[in-house]
């Protein structure tokens, strides 16, 4: 048995839920994709059928975690932090000069909630594919799902400040920061009265 004030954390890295997984949710969004491998995002889904067999989508909201729920419910953590690499949005434009755009439609943001996820970490080189108007899009996806987000906001202020948390008696503040070399544009950090992420 643990201390009193001991806490677990369920960390995991790098969420994508855009791409071939929007695609078989039940509401896919625009399945345009600007890159040079591939300008459909169905084209994933084929990939992966073809490497594992057909996909009945849609596919329910627990689908895209496998068997990572079971294990992350057995393991019964305190809290769920994740780095959401995807943009929540149907809005915005892909950001110029950017290779890849991943983007989940916000009304597939069922999947992220039956992970049962406390917080997201969102500086990181994926939460701007879709401009400032899809940044404001996915911060208000998950706080409408009941979801933290933390390092990136509308303006410096509100991408440095923590997500707070609580499990039991214990507060946790969580920071999110990103890096220029971590593939994070320089026109994406966050300034007065410009929305973007918390960029050192």
């Amino acid at each position: 048995m643990g201390r009193a004030d001991e806490i677990t954390l369920m960390l995991a890295g790098d969420v994508m839920t855009g791409r071939g997984i929007d695609q078989v949710l039940a509401h896919p969004g625009d399945p345009v994709l600007h890159e040079t491998f591939s300008r459909d995002a169905r084209d994933y889904v084929r990939l992966a059928e073809r490497a594992s067999g057909p996909i009945p989508a849609p596919v329910p909201d627990d689908y895209p975690w496998g068997e990572a729920l079971a294990r992350m419910d057995a393991a019964a953590p305190d809290l769920r932090i994740v780095n959401l690499e995807t943009a929540l949005t149907r809005a915005g434009r892909p950001w110029p000069g950017k290779g890849i755009h991943y983007r989940m439609n916000p009304a597939n943001q069922g999947c992220l909630a039956r992970a049962r996820l406390d917080a997201c970490a969102l500086a990181n080189n994926h939460v701007l594919d879709w401009g400032p108007a899809g940044l404001h899009d996915t911060r208000e996806t998950l706080r409408r799902a009941g979801i933290a987000s933390a390092g990136a906001g509308a303006d410096a202020r509100e991408a440095g400040a923590p997500a707070v948390l609580r499990a039991g008696a214990t507060r946790l503040l969580l920071f999110s920061v990103s890096t220029p070399d971590s593939g994070v544009p320089a026109g994406w950090a966050a300034g007065p009265g410009q929305a973007g992420v918390a960029l050192l």
